[in-house]
């Protein structure tokens, strides 16, 4: 995501939301009134209804919050993508491989996060059949391989190797995580479901730390049909670094302050692994002549020769995602059709859906503009830039800049609060009320505190996940 550009220094959150969500609820006028006294009828834009394909398990569907702009001058609209998981990739006898990449750097001892994390890869192994491949990686100062990709043949010899693993040194999160993709990659097959599954509670701070780096690693593989999820432990570790790797590698990202909750988190890995509907799923974006794309909400695009990639990475059976793009639409005459954007979908295994043509109809009539939203694609949208606004405060807390928190706060509540109204949403009332616990957090506490790098976790995992 582009990070917001605001006007600081606005105290009303009102005001804010304006600057930001500009046209997000275009409810209009009031209807024109019959010489009767009753409301005219109001037709319906004849733009086209989300576009909707089935791809592998998974259903795309794309369309505009709202399909009508106002006629004469330039506006701002949201693309809404949903992808739902229909039906898992895997069958029960699909062999699984996974490689547990474990931070062993000192700072694992405190808490005894190394024997939750112990305990947590031993329950790992004992849910995997005599079929399923694991390998374990440890690092500290450097890459070590106490088992290397097998299959489970003996389980007690694979258990004691587990737990000789010993605490100590820094960190060599990149050798570490290289190592564990060459095991995955070692235990690869076609029929397999692969992923690395990456643990940590610090800072890279040895070997090659530069974040640009760690990131690329962690998306060099999916290709190759291996992913990667990653967990931060703890209050130290860099949570936007392994939030963007998760991203990279098309897997999922878990902030774990608790270590005795390793073992319930590294089996619902297992079983998420196993119900994947999509891999790698990958969403391609070209606007039309005049259209600007302003951003992407809640994801880090790629921008390149004028098209842009979305990373959504694995969606699995049951699981709802959504894709939200702020695009900045040209003047048109009313009646007329005008091109918004070209969209498609693929995922790691080939797989392609699209090209998705989404484009808007512009009108003069303000009742038929506020008539021609689509109620469920602006609650998904209000829910993204609200997500965005929150997490844009996290970081301005998470920099001991209150006033701008506080701003940005309400904000989001703004949208919150005006999106649940309009549109009778449980949804976004939900999000308020966690808004509101959100700024009672902030105010209490110092982000500087134990209590403060909690919340700024917490709230960061909270918000990327309302905004997909």
């Amino acid at each position: 995501m582009q990070r917001w550009q605001l006007t600081l220094g606005l105290s009303a959150g009102v005001a804010l939301a304006a600057l930001v969500v500009p046209e997000l609820l275009q409810r209009g006028a009031a209807p024109r009134e019959a010489a009767s006294g009753e409301a005219a009828p109001v037709r319906e834009v004849a733009a086209p209804a989300p576009a909707a394909q089935q791809i592998d398990g998974l259903q795309i569907r794309a369309g505009l919050s709202n399909p009508a702009v106002p006629a004469g001058s330039a506006s701002e609209r949201y693309v809404v993508v949903t992808l739902e998981g229909t039906r898992a990739l895997a069958s029960a006898e699909q062999p699984i491989n996974v490689a547990v990449v474990m931070d062993r750097s000192g700072s694992m001892e405190a808490r005894s996060k190394m024997s939750y994390a112990k305990r947590a890869a031993r329950e790992l192994v004992e849910a995997l059949d005599a079929d399923d491949r694991f390998a374990l990686v440890s690092f500290s100062d450097r890459a070590e391989v106490p088992i290397p990709s097998t299959y489970l043949g003996d389980r007690q010899a694979t258990l004691r190797a587990i737990y000789a693993v010993q605490a100590g040194g820094g960190t060599n999160l990149y050798e570490g995580l290289s190592e564990g993709f060459s095991q995955a990659r070692d235990g690869w097959s076609s029929e397999a479901l692969s992923r690395v599954v990456l643990l940590s509670d610090g800072n890279a701070n040895v070997g090659i730390t530069d974040e640009a780096e760690l990131t690329a690693l962690a998306g060099r593989w999916t290709d190759e049909g291996i992913s990667l999820s990653t967990m931060g432990l703890g209050l130290d570790y860099n949570e936007d670094l392994l939030a963007a790797m998760a991203d990279r590698g098309g897997g999922s990202y878990r902030f774990i302050d608790d270590p005795s909750a390793l073992a319930a988190v590294f089996s619902e890995e297992l079983q998420q692994l196993a119900s994947v509907a999509a891999r790698g799923v990958m969403v391609s974006v070209e606007t039309a002549p005049g259209v600007e794309l302003l951003d992407v909400l809640g994801y880090d695009e790629e921008r390149r020769e004028g098209a842009v990639r979305v990373r959504v990475g694995d969606v699995r059976e049951g699981e709802s995602r959504k894709v939200v793009l702020k695009l900045r639409v040209p003047a048109a005459d009313a009646g007329s059709t005008l091109p918004v954007l070209s969209l498609a979908a693929s995922t790691a295994d080939g797989a392609l859906a699209g090209s998705f043509e989404v484009a808007a109809e512009a009108v003069s009539d303000r009742a038929l503009l506020a008539a021609s939203e689509d109620r469920e694609l602006a609650i998904l949208a209000a829910q993204a830039v609200a997500s965005a606004l929150a997490e844009e405060a996290t970081r301005a807390y998470e920099r001991g800049d209150r006033s701008e928190m506080r701003a940005l706060l309400r904000a989001s509540q703004s949208v919150s609060r005006s999106a649940a109204e309009a549109y009778d949403s449980q949804l976004l009332r939900e999000q308020l009320d966690q808004l509101g616990y959100q700024e009672r957090s902030f105010d209490e506490t110092d982000a500087r505190s134990s209590s403060g790098l909690f919340q700024v976790k917490r709230a960061k995992e909270t918000y990327r996940s309302y905004a997909r």
